[in-house]
């Protein structure tokens, strides 16, 4: 499944979930109270798998419109031996409070071998 802004799209799943519902289901009540609904959870998806840092902040989706500056979600990215951590998540246009996201602990080993697998083939991670 890939962004219809941007057919190149690489959508990111957390434990078998799109990582753009996960925050969806975050961003709605904010998007309601600003009166703008459909923006929550308008993520089409990432670029280009090589934008994931190892640690630090880092872009995980960019907007379904394809434009990655219009409506970017970023997560601060901690690396170790034997696990990759994901939290912190924000969105790049609004202050909208996204505590409740994550964090997401994956095996270091399992997600480098899933960016790895996405890099040669172009499937979903």
């Amino acid at each position: 499944m890939n962004a219809p802004g941007n057919p190149e799209a690489i959508d990111i799943l957390v434990d078998g979930r799109l990582l753009a519902d996960i925050i969806r289901d975050h961003e709605l009540a904010y998007a309601v109270a600003a009166g703008e609904e459909k923006l929550a959870g308008s993520y089409g998806g990432l670029a280009d798998i090589s934008l994931i840092r190892d640690h630090g902040e880092s872009p995980l989706l960019g907007c379904v419109c394809g434009d990655w500056g219009c409506w970017p979600l970023f997560a601060t990215i901690d690396t170790d031996e034997r696990t990759v951590r994901w939290h912190s998540f924000r969105n790049g246009r609004r202050d909208w409070p996204l505590d409740g996201v994550g964090p997401f602990v994956f095996d270091r080993d399992e997600y480098l071998a899933a960016k790895q697998k996405h890099a040669q083939c172009g499937r979903d991670i």
